[in-house]
């Protein structure tokens, strides 16, 4: 009943493993605890690159957690295990506080890379949130336009009015704000224009086959032209393979990520990608279009 409560669905099935009263869940949800505080849990980094300059545009922060234990506890299992748990907006602040750590270690060695930052639709619901998140930006005497808050299409759909409330709030603060997974919703062409987002995430079930699916090139063609007309970037991410990177360009998108370009890596092995990789960084703004990301 609480499970449905949570996520506004009309039933839930039960399975142990997302029980917070069974004996793993409740001692996943104790090691979680310690290793939001003890320095167990880990940010990697994945690259995303402007298409017409094949530079670094930026980076999206992924939480990676290695348990004792178990190993490696994938994304798909972490974020609802802090969801459920309560955890989550501990976990978010750890997530905001490392990540603006790393983007103004590299600016310290005079690299002004982009970060963006996921948010679950309970951090959302979070009235102190949009505070902490001003206070590490002074704290760390961070760019705003530099931030990113990444939510998903479907949050936006839970509760659009609360929603917006928060994400006006964030967009007060100057940073960017986009949608993740576009197009897997329903409902998001009656919002879109009310929302104050920057830039839309194409999904990657629409990206990773366009080489070999016109239907595909079509949808990404219209989301591209759609998102343009209302003055905002396109990320196009799974992109896997140089032809969907470049198909990707011709289509007018403006930014692609993926394993083609980088898998998500630690903040000193991001270094060592930009000096190996051969998209580099621009030490200097190239602004391929009004809707360019700042470098």
């Amino acid at each position: 009943m609480y499970q449905s409560k949570r996520l506004r669905e009309p039933f839930s099935m039960y399975v142990a493993e997302t029980d917070p009263n069974s004996l793993r869940s409740l001692r996943m949800e104790n090691d979680l605890r310690t290793a939001i505080t003890d320095g167990t849990l880990q940010l990697y980094y994945q690259p995303k690159i402007h298409l017409q300059s094949r530079s670094l545009s930026g980076v999206e922060a992924l939480l990676r957690w290695i348990h004792p234990e178990h190993g490696f506890i994938p994304p798909i299992e972490l974020i609802p295990l802090a969801e459920r748990t309560g955890l989550i907006r501990p976990l978010t602040r750890w997530i905001v506080d490392t990540a603006l750590s790393q983007q103004a270690e590299w600016a310290a060695s005079g690299l002004r890379i982009s970060v963006a930052i996921n948010l679950s639709i309970w951090d959302l619901e979070d009235p102190s949130l949009v505070r902490y998140i001003e206070q590490r930006i002074r704290e760390y005497d961070a760019t705003p336009e530099r931030i990113e808050f990444e939510i998903t299409e479907s949050m936006m759909m839970t509760d659009p009015e609360g929603t917006l409330t928060t994400l006006k709030r964030l967009r007060q603060l100057g940073v960017r704000l986009s949608i993740d997974d576009f197009g897997t919703g329903f409902s998001s062409l009656a919002y879109l224009k009310r929302f104050p987002v920057t830039a839309i995430k194409i999904d990657k079930t629409f990206v990773q086959k366009i080489p070999d699916s016109e239907k595909d090139q079509a949808i990404v063609r219209s989301i591209v032209s759609l998102a343009h007309s209302l003055e905002l970037d396109v990320v196009g991410e799974g992109v896997e393979d140089i032809a969907c990177m470049n198909l990707l360009g011709e289509l007018g998108c403006d930014i692609a990520q993926g394993y083609h370009i980088s898998r998500a890596v630690r903040a000193d092995e991001l270094v060592q990608w930009l000096t190996k990789s051969g998209f580099g960084y621009a030490k200097k703004p190239q602004i391929t279009s009004y809707r360019s990301f700042l470098q």
